[in-house]
């Protein structure tokens, strides 16, 4: 007998409905009521309706489209499956959905199947495979602070790239349907995302950035565990090198990962081989409210010239991010930051 038949078989394993509705009965006359129980169920309004939109969800959430059980399933047994999935995160189910794959394309590492014991365990290795397969993918829609054997620090450029780096997070900078949060964090501030290769470990970084000068002394520099749960630099298990290579970001580059964006594309339209462009002194600045677009021209061009010898805007042609052709995502309400420019 296969392992599946074995399971199937299992009498822990198996829910009989008619067995549940025996539970409602008179012990011993459980013919008569639990056939009229049955009856009544399938009597009740727009049962049909509702089980077919459960099927039609589950097809579209777990990409079922093809599924024999669904097709072949009462309304009564839909709508079973449906409280049997309540009982989980439905993301969680996607991601072991995303496991699965992984693990038969052989990109999971640690795949003794027998020793997992939690959902954060499978999170944890599918998150690892997407940081390996995201980096070629995403390299138009980051900007990499710093890399090594461990660590990968990077700004999201893009709400699709913060999405993608993001995942298995409750960060709400990266979750789907909070295009507007993403915005509201990357135009104000400093965003970076940190990723252990080895372990899984995701931390995200903010350091706001006013937009006109106030009477505060003080602004938001936080960081937040994967839960979204705001925590110490010092209990976010961030090692001292890497917190020293954050706060030389923040000190170094004092512009938001929206206004970074804006960087390059100034590059591309004031200078030529490193050289300032010939151009008008009268030609109109892009309205912006950064203090850096508040400069006068001639500043202006100082500063984009002082960044590009600081190697910050050194980037090959082929890795520019503003690229007037490139489509991040499909859905219209959700527009990447290079679209907003």
């Amino acid at each position: 007998m296969s392992k599946i038949k074995e399971l199937r078989n299992k009498q822990e394993n198996i829910l009989n409905l008619v067995d549940f509705f025996s539970l409602f009965c008179p012990e011993g006359k459980e013919s008569k009521y639990v056939t009229s129980l049955l009856r009544m169920t399938l009597n009740t309004d727009n049962i049909g309706e509702y089980s077919h939109k459960i099927k039609t969800e589950f097809k579209e959430i777990f990409n079922l489209s093809e599924n024999k059980l669904l097709e072949s399933s009462t309304p009564i047994q839909i709508i079973m499956m449906e409280r049997m999935v309540g009982l989980y995160e439905k993301d969680d189910l996607k991601t072991f959905q995303k496991f699965c794959d992984y693990n038969e394309r052989g990109l999971i590492e640690n795949n003794d199947l027998t020793k997992i014991k939690s959902f954060e365990e499978i999170k944890k290795s599918v998150g690892l495979v997407d940081v390996r397969l995201m980096e070629k993918e995403m390299s138009k829609q980051i900007h990499v602070i710093h890399r090594d054997d461990e660590w990968l620090l990077l700004r999201p450029l893009t709400y699709l790239s913060s999405k993608k780096y993001g995942a298995n997070t409750k960060w709400c900078t990266a979750s789907e349907d909070t295009w507007d949060q993403f915005e509201r964090y990357t135009r104000n501030g400093i965003l970076i995302y940190c990723l252990n290769t080895k372990t899984g470990l995701k931390i995200a970084c903010y350091r706001e950035i006013p937009y006109f000068d106030d009477s505060r002394q003080n602004y938001e520099f936080s960081f937040w565990n994967q839960l979204d749960y705001r925590v110490d630099s010092m209990d976010s298990g961030l090692p001292n090198e890497i917190l020293e290579k954050i706060k030389l970001e923040i000190s170094e580059h004092k512009f938001s990962n929206f206004h970074f964006v804006k960087l390059y594309k100034l590059e591309n339209k004031y200078l030529d081989g490193g050289s300032i462009k010939k151009i008008s002194s009268e030609e109109p600045m892009e309205e912006g409210s950064s203090p850096l677009y508040q400069t006068e021209f001639a500043s202006l061009e100082n500063q984009i010239l002082q960044y590009r010898n600081q190697e910050l805007l050194s980037i090959s042609a082929e890795q520019r991010l503003y690229d007037e052709d490139m489509e991040v995502t499909g859905n219209e309400q959700s527009e990447d930051i290079l679209a907003d420019i």
